[in-house]
């Protein structure tokens, strides 16, 4: 795999949603390519802040602002 083909695929790799073979050529190329050793820790180190978050709802005013917003928009 090419180093266009590992870096798309970097984010899915991080979490976990490779398929074998795809896993395992980004891992091939992560371990000759800083750059892209790099994005994977940055990207490991986010997906574990996202997975300790809490997930929160809107207050009903907040919503309902967005939604006006977005049909307005849709309206364009």
């Amino acid at each position: 795999m090419d180093h266009d083909g590992a870096s798309e695929l970097l984010g899915v790799y991080v979490l976990d949603a490779c398929d074998d073979g795809e896993a395992a050529e980004v891992r091939a190329h992560v371990v000759t390519c800083e750059p892209c050793a790099a994005e994977v820790a940055r990207l490991g180190e986010l997906a574990g802040w996202l997975g300790a978050s809490e997930a929160t709802s809107p207050s009903g005013e907040l919503r309902s602002r967005v939604l006006r917003k977005s049909a307005t928009r849709n309206d364009d």
